[in-house]
């Protein structure tokens, strides 16, 4: 008995030995002021580059009636969704990865992830939605073209499937408060059953995190949002810019058999058409441009 309440005792004062030594700190997490100071400029100018450099984007397109295309339609959307990100998520989301608890608002601690992971999926959808546009353009330029109409409704599936995809995050994400423990020293207070702590209290701080739902269904939920914001998104623009790219070469290798037949001075005959190709140099101290004339005869 004697063993093991000298071992109990010895116990109990490493462990308060080791929490006073932590409370004599502000916070576990307490980072220097020279770097708060530094990266709250960075942060700053980012966020204050995103909001002015994409207002001056959309003011453009909506003031312009000439910019207002297809595909300036769907970059005044990625302006949107960027200024949101500078605007409401930036700011915020960056105290709380460099404090390492939150200090703002107990309501923001949904709604700032919320506005990210909308504005996120905005951008990516978009970003995919311009590709898909191009694709159009290029590998079918008459049968199939995204209209202004299309383009709206396109917007409107984009922001509903975005603000869908967010709810869970603003559902599950909560102010809780949290033991201000390092790993080991919690490890060290958990272990610790041989004797009642009563006289010790645990340092709390306040952190925004999942407190709705169980810890697979939270990871499965942030595995789907890895793959609907950039696998998905990856493998259609990857498919839809390679396809293009191919077009295009097989466009420029026909050019040259076509330039090469031209210096050659062959022509074609049908039956009602004589068709010649002629080519002529104009050259000046830049460049030099090979231009084309195609003159129909007839019989």
């Amino acid at each position: 008995m004697d063993n093991t309440s000298s071992f109990n005792d010895q116990t109990e004062r490493n462990l308060t030995f080791a929490l006073q030594n932590m409370f004599d700190k502000e916070s576990l997490y307490e980072v220097p002021n020279h770097l708060i100071v530094l990266l709250t400029v960075a942060y700053g100018a980012v966020s204050l580059s995103a909001i002015i450099g994409n207002g001056i984007v959309l003011w453009y397109v909506v003031r312009s009636k000439k910019l207002r295309t297809v595909t300036n339609m769907f970059i005044a959307n990625l302006a949107i969704a960027d200024i949101l990100i500078g605007a409401l998520a930036i700011p915020f989301q960056f105290q709380a990865a460099l404090l390492q608890k939150w200090v703002l608002p107990h309501f923001m601690c949904a709604f700032c992830p919320f506005i990210q992971i909308v504005s996120v999926n905005v951008s990516i959808f978009t970003l995919t939605a311009i590709a898909a546009d191009r694709y159009l353009v290029v590998i079918h330029p008459i049968n199939q073209r995204i209209t202004k109409n299309r383009a709206r409704l396109l917007i409107f599936i984009i922001w509903t499937i975005a603000v869908i995809a967010a709810i869970p995050a603003a559902i599950a994400l909560r102010v809780q408060m949290v033991p201000e423990l390092d790993e080991d020293l919690m490890k060290l207070w958990l272990n610790v059953t041989l004797f009642e702590a009563q006289n010790i209290t645990i340092p709390t701080k306040p952190f925004c995190d999942n407190i709705k739902f169980d810890t697979k269904i939270w990871m499965t939920y942030n595995l789907a949002l890895v793959v609907i914001q950039y696998f998905l998104p990856l493998a259609i623009i990857t498919f839809a810019y390679g396809k293009m790219g191919f077009k295009l070469r097989e466009g420029r290798n026909r050019s040259i058999r076509v330039h090469y037949t031209a210096n050659v001075g062959s022509f074609r005959k049908s039956d009602s058409t004589e068709e010649v190709v002629i080519h002529r140099n104009s050259k000046d101290k830049c460049n030099s441009q090979a231009e084309y004339i195609v003159a129909n005869k007839k019989k």
